[in-house]
């Protein structure tokens, strides 16, 4: 037997003091665990449960998982430098696993799928690029917001993915990005009003076994089973009768007897279905709604909600309730800006219709909440930006409400903005000039036209969703801006058309891009003008097939 050498013996004692060091250190940090615990000390997570995958991830390397962790993100440092978005989303799976309660891993793995993994594929996918910011929602909402629930950085992140990536326009596919998340939403509370129909899936029964103890709901969901159809394998299927089911799931489900089971299973389905899989609380979204009639079939009203959970959990940190309150006010601003959605899906022959105009419902609520947030903010670095902000707020609602013919209202808020020291006293009439003359002056003949165009042409869209407000809102725009450039062109220059020859243009441009329903809707309403440009248009079809028809075959030699 070949002795031991001292270099041997060396090793093997290092071993074991590391052995012994690591033992120790995971005794003394279970020791801090439960000091922390009976302290009530749990950072970020509160009472939230790790999942069983991600404890062991944590606790299976013991003291040598600081040391791993180092060298993921020094990795994670190098791939961000190389553009290498999509292993470095498989690099930050890995790093949350071993530091779920570090919401920054969760903010930046969200981040990065959402804006720089989307952004690899181009624009003409729009179903990739959604693929990823939906794997962005679903990083923050579904796990780092569930592991952490104190967390304001990870609340204000999401809050930031729906207001920034979905809601603005900086992407080439935003358009795609709020047709999907309408599509979900409208699928999941069916259409608006939502707020009877969010407090009774409040009042839903909690559990499965709770819904059936109501003999006829019971009774319902035996039949639909017999049908082919299991109601909590298919719950939207059933809340929204789609039309896939099998016809006699759908007989059952239309049978007027059974209407009072039929609500209270569909209640159901749609309430476990926001809780569980959409993470969003019924109750708060009611709460949310005494800010006015939110449609949360849009963007800002997700960004609101996470938003508005972010204030309850800042604590004094003047920095995060400065962001909070930012985007709490932005979201609310959005909603008033585009909160009253007029939406319907695409076909195969039509493409989706999304179009949003503002929702005067939120004016007052703004402004209080607006109000508490700038003396919140008096006396720190914020009080300037945040009163800025308010008072720029204030002259866009004067405008709006103004175009709208709300004179009473509009009037109300400017002498608000005079009292703040916002604009000097003045009547509205005079305010609202100064504020367009800006606009129109120093503009070119063809850019004044165009703008005028563009808001009869909105007009006429808002008229053939049969919003009539918007409509004259936006003809009275276009009106006001005609005749602010007809007094400051005097001077000989190219003569302007008439404003009825430009609105004939805009409604000929409706009439070639709308969705057939919304011709229909112009046909209604300007019977002879849309007869007289369809009638020209047909004209102009049978001209161009003359112009390009192939020319007569001459008659072979000697035959007439």
């Amino acid at each position: 037997m070949r002795p031991t050498s001292a270099t041997t013996v060396r090793r093997w004692s290092f071993a074991a003091a590391a052995l012994a060091c690591a033992i120790l250190a995971g005794q003394v940090l279970l020791g801090l665990q439960r000091q922390g615990q009976d302290a009530g000390l749990r950072g970020f997570a509160g009472d939230a449960k790790v999942p069983p995958t991600i404890a062991l991830a944590t606790k299976s390397l013991g003291c040598f998982r600081a040391m791993f962790i180092i060298a993921l993100w020094v990795r994670a440092s190098d791939l961000q430098d190389r553009g290498k978005f999509f292993e470095l989303n498989d690099l930050f799976r890995m790093i949350s696993q071993l530091e779920p309660r570090f919401p920054s891993v969760w903010a930046f793995w969200a981040w990065n799928v959402a804006y720089n993994c989307s952004v690899k594929f181009p624009a003409s996918q729009a179903d990739e690029r959604w693929r990823w910011v939906t794997l962005g929602i679903q990083i923050l909402r579904d796990d780092g917001i569930r592991i952490n629930p104190k967390s304001p950085v990870l609340l204000r992140e999401l809050g930031w993915i729906y207001s920034h990536k979905v809601g603005q326009d900086m992407d080439d596919a935003h358009i795609y990005y709020k047709v999907q998340l309408a599509l979900e939403m409208q699928e999941a509370l069916g259409r608006p009003p939502y707020l009877e129909r969010l407090k009774a899936m409040a009042a839903a029964p909690a559990t499965e076994r709770d819904l059936l103890r109501n003999p006829a709901v019971h009774a319902l969901v035996d039949a639909l089973r017999q049908a082919g159809v299991d109601p909590f394998a298919k719950p939207l299927d059933v809340a929204n009768r789609a039309a896939t089911l099998p016809p006699k799931a759908l007989g059952l489900l239309n049978d007027t007897d059974r209407a009072d089971a039929v609500g209270a299973l569909e209640i159901y389905l749609r309430a476990t279905h926001l809780r569980d899989v959409l993470r969003l609380d019924a109750g708060r979204m009611i709460r949310l709604m005494d800010f006015g009639p939110i449609d949360w079939r849009i963007p800002d009203a997700h960004a609101l909600y996470w938003a508005a959970m972010s204030v309850e959990v800042f604590g004094a940190d003047v920095f995060a309730v400065a962001n909070s309150d930012r985007m709490l006010f932005h979201a609310l601003t959005e909603l008033y800006r585009r909160g009253r959605l007029q939406f319907e899906p695409g076909t195969d022959e039509e493409p989706d219709t999304w179009v949003a105009a503002p929702n005067f419902g939120f004016l007052d609520a703004i402004v209080r909440l607006h109000e508490q947030i700038v003396e919140r903010h008096k006396g720190s670095d914020y009080a300037e930006p945040t009163r800025d902000g308010y008072l720029n707020f204030l002259r866009d609602a004067v405008l709006n409400l103004y175009i709208h013919n709300d004179l009473k209202t509009a009037t109300r808020y400017l002498k608000r903005l005079v009292e703040l020291g916002g604009e000097p006293e003045m009547p509205l009439e005079d305010f609202v000039h100064q504020r367009y003359a800006k606009l129109v002056e120093g503009m070119t003949t063809e850019q004044a036209l165009n703008l005028i165009r563009g808001f009869l042409f909105r007009s006429l869209m808002f008229a053939s969703l049969s919003d009539t407000d918007r409509a004259v809102g936006e003809e009275n725009l276009a009106r006001f801006l005609y005749a602010k450039y007809s007094q400051q062109n005097l001077a000989p220059r190219i003569m302007i058309p008439p404003l009825r020859v430009l609105w004939l243009d805009a409604l000929r441009q409706a009439i070639y891009s709308f969705r057939k329903f919304q011709v229909d809707e112009l046909r209604r309403l300007y019977p002879t003008d849309v007869k007289a440009i369809e009638d020209e248009m047909k004209r102009l079809e049978e001209e161009a097939k003359k112009r390009l028809a192939p020319p007569p075959k001459a008659s072979p030699p000697g035959k007439t």
